[in-house]
């Protein structure tokens, strides 16, 4: 009897170690460990960190529909789209166009390290003499870093006039006519 409970004893722990594993192979080890998969964290890109501070910087983004950044390498530049779909009219466009654009500024300016030039782009839905609606290009401000960093935006916001503000710190300003007012 104690013989027979010694042999079950000895044929459990053989069953549970194959079971589990413990077998005493080491290929199934390194095997195992060679499949595990390395997480290689990328630094973020410069477009990933301005768009992050861009978000962080202020409420604003509750007025626009959707923004995108872009960057390119070679010329140091930078572009923001703005999309803005449901302007009540065309001063609620113009106040929320120019204070996307000296928060925005107001971010960008701090990496001059990075970035040259900015290229700022606002869009909304306007209808053609036909009655036609289509999301057209409305908005363009163009601005070096270097003359940006040079403005305290912020302190602009409070400005009775925020177009001309922006229009007296940026290489280029355009509006649309039928968004003027």
């Amino acid at each position: 009897m104690k013989a027979k409970t010694i042999i079950y004893g000895i044929i459990l722990i053989f069953v549970f170690s194959i079971v589990l594993g413990l077998t005493g192979n080491t290929n199934d080890v390194e095997h195992a460990s060679a499949e595990v998969p390395v997480v290689v964290e990328e630094e973020p890109t410069v477009q990933d960190v301005i768009k992050s501070e861009i978000k962080k910087e202020g409420t604003w983004d509750a007025n626009l529909d959707s923004y995108t950044v872009g960057y390119n390498d070679e010329t140091r530049t930078l572009s923001i789209d703005m999309v803005y779909h449901d302007p009540l009219n065309a001063k609620s466009f113009r106040k929320v166009m120019n204070y996307n654009t000296m928060e925005m500024l107001e971010v960008v300016s701090k990496h001059q390290a990075d970035v040259d030039y900015v290229f700022i782009t606002g869009y909304t839905d306007m209808m053609d003499q036909r009655g036609n609606v289509n999301t057209d290009r409305v908005y363009y401000v163009q601005v070096g870093t270097e003359r940006a960093s040079q403005v305290n935006w912020n302190n602009l916001m409070g400005s009775e006039d925020t177009e001309q503000a922006i229009r007296n710190n940026v290489d280029s300003m355009w509006m649309h006519p039928g968004v003027r007012g």
